[in-house]
């Protein structure tokens, strides 16, 4: 299981603007469904209706993103918001 599955982000964006909370002060309904890595391992997590936004905070920068349900890393950002959205 990836690392961020378990240790969780290191903010979560909990608002449409990109408001963000630490993990620990995150609502249950919106604990994160995908987090973004960037190449400097700074992380974002968002449940899945905040997951565009999220995606779109650091667009640029995003090194790779993680499915928490599963653990699976994809290094293509577009490829994991396909699964998270879609389930395949």
């Amino acid at each position: 299981m990836n690392q961020f599955c378990i240790s969780g982000p290191d903010r979560v964006v909990v608002g449409p603007r990109g408001e963000s909370l630490r993990p620990r002060d995150t609502p249950a309904h919106l604990r994160p469904a995908i987090i973004f890595v960037r190449d400097d391992g700074w992380s974002l997590g968002a449940c899945k209706a905040l997951a565009q936004t999220a995606r779109e905070m650091y667009e640029d920068e995003w090194d790779y993103a993680v499915i928490v349900a599963t653990g699976r890393e994809y290094p293509l950002v577009f490829q994991a918001m396909h699964t998270l959205l879609n389930g395949n």
